[in-house]
């Protein structure tokens, strides 16, 4: 048995991003950049008004009263034909570029325009006042975005003010989910016989597939050697093959064997986590295998804990880890035992406060209760007890939000 960080270090260390690929801009949200981008223009491009009134020389214009001649009127994308004369003024609209030779806006309020086309202000002048100069907010050459980064929706945003039309990122890889377990049935079939409908594929497969990424489910397994290794070889493009059930040590615990006769290098078979202590992960080439408990909770937790940051850095992602906040305890918990325990909880923002409310559950099989959680408050193996105002680290399962207060 491995500490979860030695589990953690050992399946980053294995992934290696596949080669990059080109999509549209309008595409790329979510995935990782795969090489350096940088601006091609100064933004703004051209020295820029930030406000609606009348753009000059400072010079022109040193106190209140000054009166300028009105030459032009410049709404937003009309540029002025020319440089602007001695004593002259241009009306214009915020975000409308400054004549050649203007150096400052004066904002309308404080001006007083009169019909014969002059304009007179009511106060004094700031030269540079009211303008953004070409280049004040980004160089041209300034870098962008780097190997690694991911991008969200803001950031297509600013790829499209430099004219990008399409993006090198990492692909995502591709996963195969197969579910292993005799007494397993379709969820449209009756349980007679002591089976039980196979939930594992749903929630697995929803729960990356939310993230993004492409999970192909394969269906039931049985118990046997030959039909494991059967499932394991029929999928030879998958980046990442999950299976479920079968890990433990128990006589019909066969993926291990399996995976071995399938000329997989098993690197660690059991975590210090609680639950999830039976996890088997290893690898065949280019090819990751994660052998994932049986149990729901078990499973969901192990996917999201391990499997997540290893998709994450396949996917070419420069920070795979998982996410975790601190929050303040508003109920004594307690764990037994050498191992980590993940325990499910409601986080709540409450007064100015994160709040970690526990929820009661019964084992590594009671999904029920993650019916209302969006967190897993962490007790540490050398920590058997956490009182309640004590600050706890918290696990995020899923893209983060806030519950409100109960």
């Amino acid at each position: 048995m491995i500490s979860i960080e030695e589990a953690e270090r050992v399946i980053l260390e294995q992934c290696q991003p596949r080669a990059p690929i080109e999509v549209p801009l309008l595409e790329a949200g979510g995935y990782a950049v795969a090489a350096d981008m940088r601006s091609g223009d100064d933004v703004p491009a051209f020295n820029r008004a930030m406000m609606d009134g009348f753009a000059f020389r400072a010079a022109d214009a040193t106190g209140p009263g000054a009166r300028l001649r009105v030459v032009d009127c410049l709404p937003a994308g009309k540029a002025f034909d020319g440089e602007l004369p001695p004593g002259a003024a241009v009306k214009i609209m915020t975000g409308a570029p400054l004549p050649a030779g203007a150096d400052t806006v004066m904002p309308k309020e404080h001006c007083r325009e009169h019909p014969d086309d002059w304009v007179e202000f009511t106060e004094t002048p700031v030269a540079g006042r009211n303008v953004a100069p070409r280049g004040s907010e980004l160089a041209a050459g300034s870098p962008l975005f780097a190997p690694g980064d991911v991008l969200k929706a803001s950031d297509l945003g600013v790829l499209a003010i430099f004219g990008f039309t399409r993006v090198r990122v990492y692909p995502r890889p591709v996963l195969s989910l197969i579910n292993t377990g005799s007494e397993l049935v379709d969820i449209d079939q009756p349980l007679t016989g002591g089976r039980i409908r196979n939930s594992d594929m749903y929630s697995i497969a929803s729960y990356f597939r939310k993230f993004g990424y492409t999970c192909a489910v394969r269906g039931i397994v049985p118990d046997h050697e030959a039909a494991i290794r059967s499932a394991v070889s029929a999928e030879p493009e998958a980046d990442v093959i999950l299976l479920t059930g079968g890990v433990s040590v128990g006589e019909f615990d066969l993926v291990q064997t399996a995976v071995r006769a399938e000329g997989f290098q098993v690197l660690f078979d059991a975590v210090a986590i609680k639950p999830g202590k039976p996890l088997v992960f290893a690898r065949k080439g280019r090819q990751l295998l994660f052998g994932l408990s049986g149990n729901p909770v078990s499973s969901l937790l192990q996917a999201a804990r391990f499997a997540l940051p290893a998709l994450r850095r396949l996917a070419g992602w420069n920070r795979p880890h998982s996410m975790f906040v601190t929050a303040t305890l508003t109920a004594d918990l307690r764990h037994r035992g050498d191992r980590a325990a993940y325990r499910p909880c409601r986080l709540v923002a409450e007064e100015g406060r994160l709040l970690c409310r526990p929820v009661r559950d019964k084992g590594s099989a009671d999904l029920f209760s993650w019916r209302t959680i969006n967190g897993l408050a962490v007790l540490p193996a050398d920590r058997p007890e956490l009182a309640a105002g004590e600050l706890v680290r918290v696990f995020i399962l899923e893209p983060f939000q806030f519950l409100p207060p109960e």
